[in-house]
């Protein structure tokens, strides 16, 4: 008579299912077509993870930017009162057009 297929496991399995956790026994059962389209859906999710961190980074960076520009010209607007090179209007409408120069950094309409 031919062999049973038994559905309990051996002890080989139960051997990588210490070492490896379940995954690895679970990998072994699937057939090779079935595996290569779980890599493909893997690779994929490492993809776009990457690039959702690429993307949080390149907000930070514009943010960060856009805080510091609008620094210099909340400074520059608050400093217009106390010095004598231009008149308080012209350091306010400058320290206002910096702040403005900041939030578009800041949007993404502008990069530097």
């Amino acid at each position: 008579m031919g062999k049973r297929i038994s559905k309990q496991i051996s002890p080989e399995q139960l051997t990588l299912t210490v070492q490896r956790g379940l995954k690895a026994v679970l990998s072994l059962e699937q057939p090779k077509s079935s595996r290569s389209g779980l890599d493909k859906e893997h690779n994929r999710s490492r993809r776009r993870r990457d690039r959702s961190r690429e993307r949080e980074r390149e907000m930070e960076g514009r943010n960060l930017s856009g805080f510091l520009i609008g620094c210099l010209g909340t400074a520059l607007t608050l400093g217009a009162y106390s010095q004598t090179l231009v008149s308080s209007t012209q350091c306010i409408a400058i320290g206002l057009l910096i702040l403005m120069f900041g939030l578009f950094v800041k949007e993404g309409f502008l990069s530097l």
